[in-house]
């Protein structure tokens, strides 16, 4: 709020701001004054800082925007690459689970036939649990990379 200057004379007018005085002649009957000088320029060049600040402050926060659409894609990608591969290695896990767990049955045979020890018996059936516990490591994996994926989702 600017406050309202005073009139001290018939031709001065004192701001009640001590920061400046206007002069304002009563010649003629007229009743003119000038407003406060510079304001008009310096309320422009105040308005065209302020677009300038704005139009910069839009654009960092496109830049910003498009940064975290960019980085959003590329962890997406990264997921869907990762999510491929642990399929990929679920199905060598089955495939080994049922190749380790037939081992382990024919060696079990085997020594049922006097031709294995128990020993070889106990390393083959170590073997299948072993396989199956990959497995079941890669199918927590997966679980894991499908709830990345689903965040990733509802971010973007």
């Amino acid at each position: 709020v600017r406050p309202e200057p005073r009139q001290v004379g018939p031709e001065t007018v004192i701001p009640a701001s001590p920061r400046r005085a206007v002069s304002r002649s009563r010649e003629c009957g007229s009743r003119t004054s000038r407003s406060w000088p510079g304001r008009s320029q310096t309320a422009g060049r105040s308005s065209a800082r302020q677009a300038e600040s704005s139009k910069h402050a839009a654009t960092a926060a496109e830049r910003r925007r498009d940064l975290v659409v960019e980085q959003l894609a590329r962890e997406w990608d990264q997921a869907r690459a990762a999510l491929a591969a642990l399929r990929d290695q679920a199905a060598l896990d089955a495939t080994a689970v049922v190749e380790s767990e037939e081992l382990a049955r024919l060696v079990y045979h085997s020594y049922q036939g006097g031709r294995s020890t128990y020993l070889e018996v106990q390393t083959y059936d170590l073997t299948a649990l072993q396989a199956k516990v990959a497995a079941a490591q890669t199918r927590a994996q997966i679980l894991i990379q499908l709830a990345t994926l689903a965040q990733l989702a509802a971010q973007g």
